[in-house]
């Protein structure tokens, strides 16, 4: 039993952490070069967004989207509910804040 145990930290230690361990040895030489993962994933994500934001513009030029707030039932918001949403921003406000600032926050919407 012993054994199987001593075969998972195998795999785990030394396996699948050694890219890790190699880009924590790295980033004592050079920063940029450890982060650079996180700086492709930002880019892809830029990216994809950009994209999404030019697809829904192509929509709303075609007039292919439905917006009668009807058409899906989430999307139309009565006015009992703003007046929950309000209440629950004054409770939560206050409680980490106190009162007096929390009808700040209310007034700064």
């Amino acid at each position: 039993m012993k054994d199987f145990f001593s075969l998972i930290e195998y795999l785990f230690v030394d396996i699948l952490f050694a890219p890790l361990d190699f880009l924590r040895s790295l980033e004592l030489k050079s920063w940029l070069l450890a982060n650079g993962i996180n700086f492709i994933f930002i880019t892809i994500i830029a990216s994809l967004l950009v994209y999404c934001m030019i697809q829904l513009v192509g929509f709303d030029k075609s007039g292919e989207e439905d917006k009668d707030p009807s058409a899906h039932s989430f999307l139309y918001i009565k006015s009992d509910i703003l007046s929950v949403i309000f209440l629950f921003v004054i409770n939560f406000s206050s409680y980490f804040i106190g009162f007096r600032h929390s009808l700040l926050v209310v007034c700064s919407f």
